[in-house]
């Protein structure tokens, strides 16, 4: 995977392209907002955040490109909160390739272990899809793709084998923006 990405340029390219465009941007706002100077709005002292987004329904040749690319343009960098995986779960393409999907995440999160993935499943319910689909989706966006998400989004949890001891898997990992999982509280 890497080596076909590498080879054309193209992770090289997107993300020293995506660090180019952050970097313009937090210029432009630190110029409008005066951040630095004695007169400085507020508003510098936001803290933002960047998220990757990477089209779960596209080819995979283009997920891992974006993957990468993404995760490269954050590695290292304080604002970056990470790359998510977006579009419909239950598109057939993202079904399909669902697991090429999350080794992509573990192979890469191997490489820039410091940029957190959010694959953000549980949208899945019967009916969408196999009901085979629901007996892993959560707990494999988590071990394998390195998944940090709200338990609320997880919909699908119960038709999870053993979703009592995913919760508590789940319980028992803190999110570092949020100081304890959310399934926590549940």
């Amino acid at each position: 995977m890497r080596t076909t990405s590498a080879r054309g340029g193209l992770e090289r390219s997107r993300s020293r392209q995506t660090r180019q465009r952050l970097d313009a941007a937090e210029a432009r706002r630190n110029e409008l907002l005066r951040c630095g100077t004695p007169r400085a709005d507020p508003g510098c002292r936001v803290t933002v955040r960047y998220i990757s987004q990477v089209l779960r329904a596209f080819p995979p040749e283009a997920g891992v490109c974006a993957d990468a690319g993404g995760l490269r343009a954050g590695d290292g960098r304080a604002a970056s909160c990470g790359v998510n995986l977006v579009q419909p779960e239950d598109d057939p393409v993202a079904v399909r390739d669902f697991s090429l999907q999350l080794s992509m995440l573990d192979f890469l999160h191997g490489l820039h272990p410091t940029v957190r993935s959010r694959c953000t499943p549980g949208e899945l319910v019967q009916g969408l899809v196999p009901p085979e689909t629901l007996r892993f989706h959560v707990r494999d966006s988590i071990r394998r793709g390195h998944a940090q998400f709200a338990s609320a989004t997880a919909t699908d949890i119960m038709h999870e084998d053993d979703p009592i001891a995913l919760l508590r898997e789940m319980a028992a990992k803190k999110d570092p923006g949020r100081g304890r999982s959310d399934a926590a509280r549940i």
